[in-house]
């Protein structure tokens, strides 16, 4: 999985729970 961290704000800002959900994962 190679998603940038700009993509995964990207998909926050369009109101995709799931995006947050995984960005807090990979921060631990």
């Amino acid at each position: 999985m190679a998603m940038e961290a700009a993509e995964i704000e990207k998909l926050i800002k369009q109101g995709i729970p799931d995006a947050e959900v995984m960005i807090n994962d990979l921060r631990g």
